[in-house]
């Protein structure tokens, strides 16, 4: 977990709070920062503390100067080297007894801790170090206007940070540099993830805090950065100076610097003392001179007495420990790298796998997979798999023999809250675990009686890695009984990521093709609706329109008829009494039109009346002969021909014993009479193939089906869609109306019913009346057979138009 704000604010509010710098480092503070500083002033203020001149004195006999014992007093110290170099030098023994002074107080509250240890003796040889090397530079490079004096208070200042952080937090700094040595990093990224905060930031509070001058707290907060990124300020320079003598101590390996990365290289185009324009031989050439002024400078602030040989042999035994630690490293990687070698190749072959799958393959078969990939990954034995897809469904067990075949697909209801299943979202999202822990769900366990040992069963949840912020479906499971002790974390994640991936988008693919589905439908019966809205509309200005001719032309064609039996009883010439009758059938023809409107867009209330279904049909079929204007034969389908065996235009097919019937006999015969009579018309070219009416029945829901086929030409696909339609007709302009058929319907939708016209096998077309819930009594489920029709060519019609239901419906009865 990433530290919070808060807690970083509190280490640096503790990092403020360590004690400040001594009254004499103050003071030579306060006068650094004045021109024309008054020496007097300065050894008055030194000579004041005798243990910080003893201290100075020893760091001021510079060897490679060949002083030696000439520098006996400060004066003689201040006038031999200058002002600015007694400065810093007291500066330096002051920091230094402050920082030792915090560590020998113990101001840590953590205690000790596991992790590595800091070596704080190390650290001070490393910052000696880097404070000579950066005096060592200044020296050999003067155009770069750093004075040699500051480059070593900035060299010796630089890493302070660290030391400060290791002095509060002892406990957690052990973490940070465990850490670092493990992932071979630099310690500030390592102080990132577990202080959240580096040792920059903390090193520029304590530059405030101790009111260094701006040039000091700089280096201390921007020394690591690439010299590119350092904004331009005027003591640049000395910034990436420090930065070039840390690198070169690093590689030296003089002291502990608290960093486990590779040191950047100082020469070559791409070395650090490249953007400076730093010439590496000179850098070269101070090392000798580097190793004598350290071991001089660390025995005055106390760190040991120490020989060049010594310190030689120092630098080459940590020089090994860091190839040791490198090897081991390398070797921890490579052996790191082998593992995700193999991970990568598993999860190219599971996806190569899933590739050769079809497009869109079913939960099993990816299940299947899965299993397979996790058999070759964590090794065969007992694997089973479970899947929830959705919150409160029930789980699917998925059960393999052990070469990870699949052998059963079970449905577990997991018994949950109200009748829910379980969650399983919630179960997975508690890690790996085994078996024994699931003891509280035991409608699982019965279901794996064939495991080996349930005993050491195990639960690897397959979770895709999304963090929702709570269970998330679909959830899966692997149940398995390998060891996942030697895998890594990180890896094994990878393998049940790629595989509950994989296991979600079936899912979730499954869940798409059915909502399309649903869509689909839904959208037919949206389609269907406003059809019928559209329908309704055009019947309700239609019955508008008729209700309104009805009014103003039925006074007028009263009249005209009435005159026209007038004229027609009075004529005495054949033409004129047939001139006569002309108009009286014309207005009757024009009455019968505003008639069929008004029935289609303003139907009457059906009274529905109890009838045996043979008069309803033998009125139909009488009333179907007086719309064609011929008396239409009929027989039945069971009995002998009427006639003496003359074809009939109708045959009539009705159970037995045949029903009654609740229904409107005027709309309902009317409605029949015109189907028929349209049958007998199509079939008018064909006088031996008459007209079947078959009627049948189911008590399922008290259904009465009335089919009615003709062996005509059929109807043509533009027919079939506008059949219903008012004022439509496939005939010549002129030869009906168009409002048989839509009258038809509409008194059969008045009952609940539907009509469907259908293309029929052999030519002609079949017409399906279906009315639910009119059967009173003999109601006795039958079925359409074949060897009902008079020849053995009839067959069932095809797919119904508008609405395929009615056959479907039909030959379920």
């Amino acid at each position: 977990m990433p530290p919070r704000p808060s807690q970083i604010e509190l280490i640096l509010r503790q990092v403020e709070s360590l004690p400040t710098l001594s009254t004499v480092a103050t003071r030579l503070l306060g006068i650094a920062g004045v021109e024309d500083a008054d020496l007097d002033a300065l050894v008055e203020i030194i000579e004041s503390d005798p243990a910080l001149s003893a201290r100075l004195l020893g760091l001021c006999r510079r060897a490679d100067k060949g002083w030696g014992d000439r520098i006996t007093t400060v004066r003689r110290a201040v006038v031999m080297l200058g002002l600015d170099a007694v400065q810093a030098a007291a500066l330096s023994v002051a920091v230094y007894d402050v920082m030792g002074r915090i560590a020998s107080r113990g101001l840590d509250d953590e205690g000790p801790g596991p992790g590595l240890p800091f070596d704080r003796a190390g650290f001070w040889k490393f910052s000696i170090a880097t404070a000579t090397a950066s005096e060592l530079i200044a020296e050999a490079h003067p155009d770069l206007n750093v004075a040699p004096a500051e480059a070593f208070v900035a060299g010796l200042l630089h890493g302070l940070g660290k030391l400060a952080l290791e002095l509060l937090l002892p406990r957690s700094y052990a973490r940070v540099l465990s850490l670092a040595e493990r992932r071979q990093c630099a310690g500030a990224q390592a102080e990132l993830e577990v202080l959240g905060l580096d040792h920059h930031t903390a090193g520029k509070r304590l530059g405030e805090h101790w009111g260094l001058p701006t040039p000091l707290r700089d280096v201390m907060w921007l020394y690591a950065q690439p010299l590119s990124t350092v904004p331009d300020l005027p003591h640049k320079s000395i910034i990436g100076l420090v930065g070039v003598a840390r690198m070169l101590c690093r590689h030296l390996h003089l002291g502990f610097p608290g960093d486990f990365n590779h040191p950047e290289a100082l020469d070559g185009p791409r070395g650090c003392c490249r953007p400076l324009g730093l010439r590496p031989e000179l850098i070269e050439a101070a090392v000798p001179k580097l190793h004598e002024a350290v071991l001089q400078r660390a025995r005055v602030l106390g760190l040991g007495e120490q020989t060049a040989p010594e310190m030689l042999m120092q630098s080459i035994g940590e020089a090994n420990r860091r190839l040791g630690r490198m090897a081991g490293a390398l070797d921890q990687r490579a052996r790191a790298a082998q593992r995700q070698a193999r991970v990568l190749a598993a999860v190219r072959e599971f996806h190569g796998a899933l590739g050769t799958l079809r497009p869109s393959p079913a939960l099993g078969e990816t299940v299947s997979e899965v299993v397979r990939s996790a058999a070759g990954s964590l090794g065969h034995g007992f694997y089973a798999a479970v899947v929830q897809a959705r919150e409160g469904e029930a789980w699917q067990l998925f059960l393999f023999d052990a070469m990870a075949r699949p052998t059963a697909v079970r449905t577990v209801e997991a018994p949950g809250p109200r009748g829910r299943c379980a969650s399983l979202a919630s179960l997975a999202g508690q890690g790996s675990m085994s078996f024994g822990a699931l003891s509280g769900v035991p409608w699982l366990t019965d279901d794996l009686v064939d495991a080996p040992d349930l005993r050491r069963i195990q639960i690897l949840p397959l979770i895709t890695g999304a963090d929702s912020g709570g269970p998330s479906w679909p959830a899966a499971m692997l149940l398995h009984d390998q060891d996942l002790v030697p895998w890594d974390r990180g890896l094994l994640a990878v393998l049940t990521s790629t595989w509950a991936t994989a296991v979600a988008a079936c899912t979730h693919h499954e869940g798409a093709r059915r909502l399309g589905e649903r869509l689909a439908s839904s959208n037919r019966t949206l389609a269907e609706m406003q059809n019928k809205l559209a329908e309704s509309e055009s019947l309700a200005r239609l019955g508008e329109m008729a209700s309104g001719a009805a009014h103003e032309m039925n006074n007028p064609l009263t009249v005209i008829s009435g005159r026209a039996q007038i004229l027609a009883q009075g004529a005495t010439g054949e033409r004129d009494r047939a001139a006569a009758k002309t108009i009286v059938d014309a207005t009757r023809h024009l009455t019968d039109l505003i008639t069929s409107l008004r029935l289609v867009a303003d139907p009457p209330e059906p009274r529905p009346a109890e009838t045996p279904l043979g008069e309803l049909l033998e009125e139909a079929i009488r009333r179907a002969g007086e719309r064609v204007g011929v008396e239409l034969a009929v027989r039945s389908a069971k009995g002998p021909d009427a006639g003496g065996g003359a074809p009939a235009p109708v045959v009539l097919d009705l159970p037995s014993p045949a029903p009654i019937v609740r229904v409107d006999r005027e709309l309902i015969a009317g409605a029949l009479a015109e189907i028929i009579a349209n049958a007998v018309q199509a079939s008018s070219q064909s006088p031996t193939a008459p007209v079947l009416v078959r009627a049948q029945t189911c008590a399922a829901d008290s259904r009465l089906l009335i089919v009615t086929e003709d062996r005509g030409a059929g109807m043509s696909p533009r027919a079939l869609q506008h059949a219903f339609d008012p004022f439509f007709s496939d005939l010549p302009a002129g030869r009906r109306t168009g409002l048989g058929l839509t009258r038809a319907r509409r008194a059969v939708e008045l009952h609940g019913g539907e009509i469907a016209l259908a293309p029929r096998q052999g030519g002609g077309t079949a017409a399906t009346l279906s009315l639910p819930g009119v059967l009173v009594s003999g109601a006795t489920s039958s079925s359409p057979r074949a060897n009902d029709a008079p020849d053995s060519g009839r067959s069932t019609p095809g797919p119904a138009v508008p609405a395929g239901r009615i056959h479907k419906r039909s030959r379920a009865a």
